[in-house]
């Protein structure tokens, strides 16, 4: 248990990095790779999501939630500039219609590693609002920003510093 506990934020912080990894491998390898990564994808996040409402302890779902943020922050980063290149290929009659998909696309898979990423600072902004730190208002604020591109980190800096005022 101890070692879920530690090894899930560190999993998900490195896991779209292991994704990108992945493309770097010989063509065959590579195939095998991005199958093996999309069907344990799905385990990776519900771990985490199960992790974060059951570590109980606000400072440090806090500090976890901060930490995976700055993590990704350099893929959040990539892919944005794979699609704004996307964007800039819809020259190009073929891509007209394909492009808006995949930014459909790569913007849904990044609110879902963001939301998963969240989960860790929502269950400590509710340790916090239980420990009486936040107003209700405070709280659900702080939540919905942790669900806000670029907000989140600083959502997770005021959960973080507000944990470090509490002692916690």
């Amino acid at each position: 248990m101890p070692t879920i506990r530690r090894g899930a934020p560190v999993l998900l912080a490195l896991w779209p990095y292991l994704m990108l990894a992945a493309a770097l491998l010989p063509e065959e390898t590579a195939a095998a790779a991005a199958e093996l990564w999309w069907l344990l994808t799905p385990a990776v996040l519900l771990a985490n999501l199960w992790n974060a409402c059951t570590l109980g302890d606000p400072g440090r779902s806090v500090r976890t939630c901060l930490w995976v943020k700055l993590v990704h922050i350099p893929f959040y980063l990539l892919l944005f500039a794979a699609g704004a290149v996307m964007v800039l290929a819809m020259v190009v009659p073929a891509f007209t219609l394909l492009t808006p998909l995949l930014l459909l696309m790569l913007a849904g898979m990044e609110w879902v590693l963001l939301a998963v990423g969240s989960s860790y600072g929502i269950a400590g902004a509710l340790g916090l609002r239980r420990a009486g730190v936040f107003t209700r208002a405070g709280t659900a604020v702080r939540c919905v920003l942790l669900l806000c591109f670029v907000c989140d980190v600083f959502a997770a800096v005021s959960l973080r510093r507000a944990a470090r005022r509490a002692g916690l």
